[in-house]
């Protein structure tokens, strides 16, 4: 299980569809209008077929759904992550490591317009590789993370001991 502090790391249901898409954030709803052109109740009940495909739970509430298919990362906020936002940003971090045990490249790509998003990745150290114009005629940032750009020993017992 992963240390996420104060929030629990679970395997995605159907149950954690229903709830997101109650009290899915008004950005992601936008983006999955706007850029994707897709309506997010037909689309994230696909991501229950993904093997990789997990729910963020703070306190019982879903706050977030998120997973890696292919190397892509994705993640779906709930309106509820809006105050814990600060703290989710800080525990962030080891469910990208655990992602990374799947795929040694990490790459989400994400709307030039979610500036919000761009941050949260470069915190989390993806490094943007281009931008691009969709069909549709917005503007995609594709961020990537690569695993061997972090330290590889991330057990601390298994480091070589010095003499």
């Amino acid at each position: 299980m992963l240390n996420l502090g104060p929030f629990e790391f679970h395997k995605l249901e159907g149950c954690h569809v229903d709830a997101i898409l109650e009290n899915l954030d008004d950005r992601n709803v936008r983006e999955f209008e706007e850029f994707y052109n897709v309506d997010p109740r037909d689309h994230l009940p696909l991501a229950l077929d993904y093997d990789l495909s997990h729910a963020i739970t703070h306190n019982g509430d879903i706050v977030a759904i998120c997973g890696a298919d292919g190397g892509q990362f994705w993640m779906v906020f709930s309106t509820k992550i809006k105050r814990v936002w600060r703290s989710a940003v800080r525990r962030s971090m080891p469910v990208i490591e655990f992602y990374h045990a799947f795929y040694d490249e990490l790459y989400s790509d994400v709307w030039s317009e979610n500036e919000f998003t761009h941050q949260w990745l470069a915190f989390l150290g993806f490094q943007p590789e281009f931008t691009g114009l969709m069909e549709n005629g917005h503007t995609v940032v594709r961020f990537v993370r690569c695993n061997h750009w972090t330290d590889d020993i991330v057990s601390p017992p298994s480091r070589p001991v010095m003499h």
